[in-house]
């Protein structure tokens, strides 16, 4: 005599149980692993903005420097800051950009100063060269060639009045998309008078 033996197969329900918890446990690594590359793009412009808003600091001080010493020993040491001086332009309510060129003469001045503006040609916004680095697009030979960044600099110079020190703020602006709008990193320092009696 034969026993029929009844084999029990996998309902539909059980399927739909076993797709879902398999869809939850790759979904979940798949999401996570979304948000950290765009949280590693996100830090990367971010440290990007903080070194250009450095950059910025920095060239208000190379320029203090350099004017100091073409007028050492002069009264003149200070002028650069002065309303009327070489960057004038930082002292408005747009603020200014610097850009250095390669020139190596010291007796030139090897670095130029321009306004910011709203418009399409704004000397603030950043390009990107070929060579990896940013620069600012103050004439059109100086942007062929490279791409326009996310990156905007504007550096502001506040006078104490007092001929001894400048407050230098740099900002560096940039579209965000992952994280919704517009970022801004703002570094501000003092410039002291180092040649004042």
């Amino acid at each position: 005599m034969y026993k029929l033996k009844h084999t029990k197969g996998y309902s539909l329900v059980e399927a739909l149980v076993a797709v879902s918890i398999l869809m939850l446990s790759i979904v979940g690594p798949m999401t996570i692993a979304a948000k950290g590359i765009q949280t590693g793009r996100f830090v990367n412009q971010q440290a990007t903005a903080v070194y250009l808003a450095q950059e910025g600091i920095e060239s208000v001080a190379a320029v203090r420097n350099q004017e100091a010493l073409k007028e050492f020993g002069d009264e003149k040491a200070w002028d650069w800051a002065e309303p009327s001086g070489v960057l004038s332009a930082c002292q408005n309510v747009n603020g200014c950009n610097i850009e250095w060129d390669n020139s190596s003469d010291a007796e030139t001045t090897n670095y130029d100063v321009a306004s910011c503006n709203n418009g399409a040609s704004n000397p603030c916004i950043l390009y990107k060269s070929s060579d990896s680095n940013y620069r600012s697009q103050y004439t059109s030979s100086r942007a062929s060639g490279n791409t326009p960044s996310i990156y905007t600099r504007v550096i502001k110079i506040t006078d104490s009045g007092t001929d001894r020190e400048v407050q230098v703020t740099s900002s560096v602006s940039w579209n965000a998309n992952i994280f919704g709008g517009t970022r801004t990193v703002v570094l501000t320092s003092y410039l002291y008078n180092l040649y004042a009696d």
